[in-house]
């Protein structure tokens, strides 16, 4: 078991945090569950009515909520949310998601000027903005 950080206010020690799940917001579940299933090719790990689950990483999933009176949060028509994905190849993510053809790209693969990362931006189904990049330098 891994050794629990304290917290140095209350000298009491920190909670585990054993997984991440980013919880995004649609009208309709199709188009999302296409892009990151189908595009991204995401493994769907959890599926009802209302959500879907899909596994980024071992420890991160992005989960995609039909709007309605179940969901937390209402779809808004337009979102301050970036999923940033770190990756080995964002050269060859960039070309995968460009030859399909039906992915919207935002701004295309560039060094950027102010931090040390290689990236690109596209637009999922709900409007989101999804982010693969690459470290250049060492990583915080």
């Amino acid at each position: 078991m891994a050794q629990a950080e304290v917290n140095a206010a209350t000298d009491q020690p920190r909670p585990s945090i054993d997984e991440t799940v980013i919880m995004l917001y649609y009208r309709d579940l199709g188009p999302a569950a296409a892009f990151y299933g189908d595009a991204l090719g995401l493994e769907a790990v959890y599926e009802s009515a209302s959500a879907q689950l899909f596994r980024l990483t071992p420890t991160t999933v992005v989960g995609i909520v039909r709007e309605g009176e179940q969901a937390y949060h209402p779809v808004r028509e337009e979102n301050a949310v970036m999923l940033s994905i770190v990756t080995a190849d964002v050269d060859a993510w960039f070309e995968r998601l460009r030859e399909r053809g039906d992915i919207e790209i935002l701004k295309p693969v560039a060094n950027s000027p102010d931090n040390p990362i290689r990236a690109f931006l596209v637009a999922d189904p709900g409007g989101y903005t999804v982010e693969f990049f690459s470290w250049l330098d060492e990583q915080p």
